[in-house]
């Protein structure tokens, strides 16, 4: 699904009560390789902070997300394969070998890093 500005995008409805509140992209990319890595099945995050909280207009209000004013959308998994070992994220991911020179890739998900 493409989320275009002005017009409406996922569904109402509360965070499941196995839900995860997570307070940034690092807890959250955390939850998700934890459960990768168990062999588990994804949690349902609620986003609380972090750039992709932020790009998805997140309030920051835990109690929120348990009621009818909460929006629940699919959003992309990134993965990626670094020497020898995978690696998921959720927000972006900016792969250079140094921040002033040379190539930068950036895969992102969210609107700010």
């Amino acid at each position: 699904m493409t989320i275009e500005k002005g017009q409406p995008w996922g569904e109402p409805g509360p965070l499941a009560d196995t839900g995860l509140l997570v307070t940034s992209d690092r807890e959250a990319r955390a939850a998700v390789e934890s459960a990768r890595r168990a062999g588990e099945r994804l949690p349902e995050l609620g986003l609380l902070g972090g750039d992709l909280a932020r790009t998805m207009g997140a309030k920051g209000d835990g109690a929120r997300l348990g009621g009818p004013d909460a929006v629940r959308l699919p959003v992309d998994l990134g993965s990626v394969l670094i020497d020898g070992r995978q690696h998921w994220f959720v927000s972006h991911l900016v792969a250079r070998r140094s921040w002033w020179r040379g190539r930068v890739l950036a895969v992102m998900n969210a609107q700010w890093m």
